[in-house]
């Protein structure tokens, strides 16, 4: 089975001192580890909005040891139009989620992978999706 990673788990290892391959320990082995393309997105948005540049230089030390480690799964068509559907049908049954946190189910949706997260409440209530939460293991 595999897992995408959401991207608070990367933020919480970063805030902590940890590395991204910490993930590994806290979820244990997975055939694949893997990140949407929006985590790297999310990342990199963290990198420009660092407050310093040590900050800047640390956070994107942490991005690219992301980027060298982990799958990195693009929104192609198959996901679009799960997302599509996913952001509909959430919709319809009155809970709306954020966009980003869509993108990172539909992923794992339509690979057919859990998502590894801290934010249950993001992924809370997602038809078919299996989570993975260091409180909560799969």
């Amino acid at each position: 089975m595999g897992l995408i990673v959401d991207t608070c788990e990367f933020i919480a290892l970063e805030r902590a001192g940890g590395s991204p391959s910490d993930v590994i320990a806290i979820y244990g082995p997975s055939e694949i580890y893997a990140v949407s393309v929006i985590t790297v997105a999310e990342l990199r948005h963290g990198v420009r909005r660092a407050n310093s540049n040590g900050r800047m230089e640390h956070r994107q030390r942490f991005l690219d040891a992301v980027l060298d480690n982990f799958a990195i799964f693009p929104l192609d068509a198959g996901i679009a139009l799960r997302l599509g559907d996913l952001d509909a049908e959430m919709q319809l049954l009155g809970k709306k989620r954020e966009f980003t946190d869509l993108v990172i189910a539909a992923t794992a949706l339509e690979l057919g992978y859990a998502v590894a997260t801290r934010n249950l409440k993001h992924f809370d209530g997602i038809p078919g999706l299996r989570i993975a939460s260091a409180a909560k293991p799969i």
